[in-house]
């Protein structure tokens, strides 16, 4: 499989989505946990990037998973197999309420400066 050109592609692909994902993650956590050492309220605006970054970070987790399950063959459905575990961890993950579109739609809220926004809830 390693010699085939699709796979290659795909798991090129694959390692710069969650890179880029785990980037702006750890990017936006970063300004949030300064302002709390700070001791500085976050707003509305940062509590909707923060929630987008872990929701963004959850879909490509899943993306990335998803696709190395196929590749990985029948093999991959047996408990145990270290690729039916991270799809399995990553889709428990995305059943939290605090990574579903609901944050993308306070997101937009936010941009348009609708006041009252509830990006945390």
């Amino acid at each position: 499989m390693a010699s085939r050109d699709k796979f290659q592609f795909d798991l090129g692909r694959a390692e710069t989505l969650l890179s880029a994902a785990r980037s702006g993650l750890m990017l936006v956590y970063e300004e949030a946990w300064a302002l709390t050492e700070a001791g500085a309220a976050t707003d509305a605006g940062l509590q909707s990037r923060l929630r987008c970054a872990a929701v963004l970070a959850n879909e490509v987790g899943m993306d990335v998973c998803r696709a190395m399950f196929r590749y990985a063959g029948a093999r991959s459905l047996f408990a145990g197999n270290v690729i039916e575990r991270c799809l399995r961890d990553v889709q428990a993950g995305a059943q939290h309420g605090m990574v579903n579109d609901v944050a993308y739609e306070a997101r937009g809220q936010t941009l348009l400066g609708v006041q009252d926004v509830a990006a945390l809830t």
